[in-house]
């Protein structure tokens, strides 16, 4: 996304597989933009052009994400927080994002709001990296997925470094609730919450949503599995206490609850 992006990846990723690595993703990033220019020259005049470049713009960042490796949704959900993004990104608020795992998703996000507005916005990425809390665990999550091992396999400092890529982007390790009090005290336009738990979801509407602003939006991944009934509990609970939101179900296992104006 920006000038230097090789000469950061060189600062923090020193072995021989690393570089490796690095060299993929930069001639992918590369060829990326390659192929978004030369879209733009061949539709020239096209009354369509701003529609498919949109596209084509989701298109080459999620294929530049998944060359990653970093993320585990799909590309039916990576759209829905690419048209949040897009429908968000002009109100000036911050981004965040809890419950990132390896920072994938994170970095799809952030990549977004650079395509839509050509500058980075600030975006708080929240995860424990060391699966689920115990204490968080209840009996409206599924028994078998969510056991407190569940998504160990990365590291704070692992995604710190791969998202050093982009400069607003600030990653906190912790519970969401030891977190938060830490956080900017800043109106947020969108948010990104992951947590697959009844109260971390719970938690995490509490907080975002008095702070979201007037066409804000919240996705809530993992909305309506089966491993997962916690978060269309903590929904349902919130959405029940709260006014001033709108939700729509897109059937992709994600909710996107929209702040009235």
């Amino acid at each position: 996304m920006t000038g230097d992006y090789r000469q950061r990846l060189k600062r923090r990723l020193p072995g021989a597989r690393d570089r490796q690595a690095m060299d993929r993703m930069v001639s992918l990033q590369k060829q990326l933009q390659k192929d978004l220019a030369g879209l733009r020259r061949q539709l020239r005049g096209n009354e369509d052009i701003h529609v498919v470049v949109e596209d084509a713009q989701f298109e080459l960042l999620a294929k530049l994400v998944f060359g990653h490796g970093q993320t585990v949704l799909g590309r039916d959900r990576l759209w829905i927080l690419w048209q949040a993004v897009r429908n968000t990104a002009t109100l000036g608020g911050a981004a965040a994002e809890v419950g990132t795992y390896r920072g994938g998703s994170a970095y799809f996000i952030a990549g977004a709001f650079v395509a839509q507005l050509g500058y980075e916005v600030p975006v708080e990425v929240i995860d424990t990296f060391e699966g689920h809390p115990e204490d968080k665990l209840s009996e409206h999550d599924g028994a078998v997925h969510h056991k407190s091992k569940t998504f160990t396999q990365t590291s704070y400092e692992r995604v710190r470094d791969y998202l050093s890529a982009f400069e607003l982007v600030t990653v906190h390790a912790g519970e969401f609730t030891v977190v938060a009090p830490n956080l900017p005290e800043r109106n947020y336009g969108f948010v990104h919450v992951d947590v697959d738990l009844y109260e971390a979801m719970l938690d995490c509407l509490r907080y975002f949503g008095p702070r979201l602003l007037p066409g804000g939006v919240i996705v809530l991944d993992d909305y309506g599995s089966k491993h997962a009934g916690g978060v269309r509990k903590a929904a349902e609970e919130y959405l029940a206490e709260a006014d001033g939101f709108q939700s729509w179900h897109p059937h992709t296992k994600q909710l996107v609850l929209v702040r009235r104006g």
